[in-house]
Parts: C-alpha cells; structure tokens; sequence
C-alpha cells in the first residue's frame, strides 16, 4: 500500500485547492465494485483483515464509465466520438480509507497540480496534454482530434514530477 505520493494540487485561489469542484462521491471505482461481486480484490480484506488497495492513485485521470462508476479516462478522438468529461483524481482507492470504501475523491474543473502519472519524456511549457488509461500524455500530432484535458504548466517536467494546468480547453 503506497502511503506517500509525487502528487500534490498547487492552485492558490480561491483557497488553497483549486477552482474545482471536489466530489465526494457515493460512486465506486470500477476495480472496487468487480471485485466487491466477485468477493475477492480491491476493497476485500486480506488474511489480517486490512482491506486490499486498488491502482487508482491520486493524479490519475477518471471519468464516468457506461456502468455509471469512476474508470480511468482516455482521451476519445472527437472527429468520431462525443468528448467525456473528466475529473483528476485527489484520493484514490490505494490508501487505507479508499482502499476500504471503494471510493475516490475526485476534482472537477481548472486546476492546478504536480503528478507522477504521465506517460512520455518530453513536456515543454503549454503543450496540450491528452490522457491514456488515466496517465497524462503530450498531444504531439497537430492534426490528432483527441480530447485534450489541459496543458503543461510553467514547470514542464522537473525530477520525475509533471507540472499540469488540468481543465483548461483549447
């Protein structure tokens, strides 16, 4: 179970947080409720009792699934898709509390954050990012009509950690 993370939300207004919404949501994790059916997984407890951790980790990328719980998001391509709305992971199904629920707190709307959860070596200032299975990646193709959920904010990418301006459309 990972007790400590590289993510950390940096918005200063209008509290320290951000524009966004933050949802305490009633809806489980995708892996959360497979697992609650099959009785075995995420949520579950292990032989001491503690309940098993899931892969959802704050600064991943989710968004509602056709089953009506949180998956991770990737970017649909609009010129043959509807764009899915998207929230950023604050607390995750990895730790003690959300590993026992099953539920994320989620973040709706600008934001800004610092995250480990991308995909890619290569993040200058101000490039549009698009998510892949909940992990951040950079929009290299002009032309490309995915979904772009931000941008990278004026940090790029320092020591491991990726500097995102989330919520911002093009």
């Amino acid at each position: 179970m990972k007790l400590n993370s590289n993510y950390d939300l940096i918005s200063a207004q209008p509290n320290p947080g951000a524009y966004a919404a933050l949802w305490i949501s009633d809806v489980l994790a995708q892996e959360a409720a497979t697992a609650i059916d099959a009785g075995t997984g995420v949520t579950t407890p292990d032989s001491q009792g503690t309940p098993q951790p899931g892969t959802i980790v704050p600064g991943m990328v989710v968004t509602l699934n056709a089953n009506g719980y949180w998956g991770l998001a990737t970017s649909p391509d609009l010129a043959a898709a509807l764009p899915i709305p998207t929230g950023l992971v604050h607390g995750g199904d990895d730790d003690f509390d959300g590993a026992y629920l099953g539920k994320l707190v989620v973040l709706a709307g600008v934001l800004e954050c610092l995250t480990d959860q991308f995909n890619g070596v290569t993040f200058p200032p101000g490039a549009p990012l698009v998510v892949n299975a909940g992990k951040f990646e950079a929009k290299t193709n002009p032309v490309s009509a995915l979904q772009v959920v931000g941008y990278v904010g004026n940090r790029g990418l320092q020591n491991g950690i990726l500097h995102v301006m989330f919520g911002l459309r093009g």
